[in-house]
């Protein structure tokens, strides 16, 4: 398969996840060539099925690290679906480290702008009385408009169209975590996957419970959303072969253990338990056998 490119779309937050799925899968299916192009969940959607989807941004499969709005019709696509849960984690830099842990109501507080500064934030498990020990102004670090984390972020904490006018706009999952890093008084939000140590931030608990894939998978943890992909129209790709290449990874992306075991490794929410050996699953996908190291 090595003259047929996938071109995969949308989030960036699935970026590591979804990239170690593709190498993965990339010689167990015929050596076809891989382009990563996640610019955002609102251009998951856009270049699939939507107004780009015929432009020089046209991609075979799109991602967003949230449900996909109503006007966004994933019923038209090939094939829809949820390949992994993934945590949103509030994060200080690690030279600030203010608080271990902040309620939704802390969290809304900051967002907002109703504090815009560490020694204003109530201190919720005091009954909201006291303040915070901690001073010094608060730089609110948020994602762009057409994030999918800003999106499941300020619906779950409850902010949608009050965020703060003094925020500052990130335009990935790596630039927010990269400049939260190098700032002292900032607090932003990454995805789980994100490396904590390696971009100096700290994760906080969100009402009293750790981010983890544990607390996820069980419900507990509140911040959760999930990794969405959709795919072009049936018969709307390049080729047949792609379209079959694309069912495919789908299959493997999605069912088998061994993609469940790397997502997980990499940062994603799955059960692994859940997962079957591709060596099974791949007797439904014949295009796999076949050379496929021209095909994208």
């Amino acid at each position: 398969n090595s003259d047929i490119t996938i071109k995969t779309a949308g989030s960036t937050s699935v970026e590591k996840t979804l990239t170690a799925a593709l190498e993965m899968f990339q010689p167990m299916a015929g050596n076809f060539q891989i382009t990563v192009s996640q610019t955002g969940s609102g251009d998951g959607f856009k270049r699939v099925l939507g107004e780009e989807k015929d432009s020089a941004n046209a991609s075979d499969i799109g991602f967003a690290s949230r449900d996909f709005k109503e006007e966004e019709t994933v019923e038209d696509g090939f094939l829809s679906g949820t390949y992994s849960l993934d945590a949103v984690v509030v994060v200080f830099s690690a030279d600030g480290a203010q608080f271990d842990d902040l309620s939704q109501a802390q969290v809304k507080a900051i967002f907002t702008g109703a504090v815009t500064d560490y020694s204003e934030v109530p201190d919720v498990k005091a009954g909201g009385i006291t303040t915070s020990s901690v001073d010094g102004d608060i730089h609110v670090y948020t994602r762009d408009a057409s994030s999918g984390t800003r999106a499941a972020f300020e619906e779950i904490v409850g902010f949608k169209e009050e965020l703060s006018e003094e925020a500052f706009e990130t335009s990935s999952n790596g630039d927010m975590a990269a400049k939260v890093g190098q700032d002292p008084n900032a607090i932003g939000y990454v995805s789980l996957t994100t490396d904590f140590e390696a971009n100096h931030i700290k994760p906080l608990e969100f009402e009293g419970i750790e981010a983890n894939v544990e607390n996820v998978n069980d419900g507990d943890y509140s911040l959760a959303r999930p990794f969405n992909y959709v795919t072009r129209a049936d018969g709307d790709f390049d080729s047949d072969e792609k379209q079959q290449l694309v069912e495919a990874f789908i299959a493997f992306l999605t069912e088998s253990k061994e993609a469940k075991e790397v997502i997980l490794a990499n940062g994603g929410v799955v059960d692994v338990e859940e997962g079957k050996p591709w060596e099974e699953l791949k007797e439904d996908y014949p295009i796999v056998n076949q050379d496929n190291s021209a095909l994208t």
